[in-house]
């Protein structure tokens, strides 16, 4: 079960409100996928004699598609806030990401990447977008221990190229996806609160054996998730100095400042049990 995502913190930017009217602030994503799946053989030798135990025998399993919910507002399963609006307030664009491309709500429903019964929900996102980038056999990250230390290693001294340490190992996938969002006083939907949700909607694995811990494409688009197949970033917040209330804010000269936030790691995993 994932843990609620009140427990990952929040990164906190303070700007000069002389600064803030017409910066615009660029977040950058890494969303990977990793096998923490047991390690199962696709031969004989190894059930009856423990024999034949190379990687090229080793069962691997395959996250095929991702879909991202844009701008997400999650709230808790039990909580009793309005579940029925998403902030909305990050922009996706094309040329940044050439690994994503736009899905309707058609689409979605169509390829069963989500509950008919959520479609509603859904439909409250301006923008969802899918990719197939993350698509790789993966060997079971236990076979393969020293990719784990190796990617760590790689998000600490370089993120925002970390992911061609990822995508270097056997057991683990990833794919960038860079959101932004220009801050002005017009935009009275903005609360300066930036979030975003993704979830593994397709897998297959080489004999057959599916995800143990989650199913597929039931992620409630207006909920915490709950299954390991899905996960959202920690919330990055822009405060004005002082820690006055964000929403009060009274936006001074157009001044353009990029904001990079900083790479968030969205740990998707893959599981595997026999049918």
């Amino acid at each position: 079960v994932r843990a609620n995502s009140s427990n990952k913190g929040r990164i906190q930017l303070t700007m000069d409100e002389e600064l803030m009217h017409g910066a615009t602030i660029q977040i950058t994503y890494a969303i990977t996928a990793a096998n923490i799946g047991e390690v199962d053989y696709n031969n004989n030798e190894f059930y009856y004699y423990g024999t034949n135990t190379d990687f090229a025998t080793i069962v691997r399993t395959t996250p095929n598609t991702v879909i991202d919910y844009v701008g997400t507002q999650v709230h808790d399963a039990d909580s009793t806030d309005d579940n029925s609006s998403t902030r909305n307030n990050l922009q996706f664009y094309a040329d940044q990401n050439p690994d994503w491309s736009v899905i309707s709500i058609d689409d979605i429903i169509a390829n069963d990447f989500l509950n008919a019964g959520l479609r509603d929900n859904a439909s409250l996102y301006t923008t969802i977008i899918q990719s197939t980038a993350v698509s790789k056999d993966l060997l079971p990250i236990i076979a393969d221990e020293t990719s784990a230390q190796e990617i760590d290693n790689a998000f600490e001294d370089d993120p925002l190229n970390a992911l061609n340490v990822v995508n270097s190992t056997q057991s683990v996938s990833g794919v960038q996806l860079i959101l932004s969002q220009t801050i002005t006083s017009d935009n009275d939907s903005d609360d300066l609160v930036y979030n975003n949700m993704v979830e593994l909607v397709e897998s297959s694995n080489q004999v057959g054996r599916r995800m143990a811990e989650s199913v597929v494409g039931n992620q409630d688009p207006t909920l915490e998730p709950q299954e390991i197949d899905a996960d959202d970033s920690q919330e990055i917040i822009i405060l004005p100095p002082f820690g006055q209330q964000y929403i009060y804010y009274i936006l001074g000269a157009a001044v353009a400042v990029i904001l990079i936030g900083g790479i968030i790691g969205v740990i998707m995993v893959v599981r595997k049990r026999r049918k």
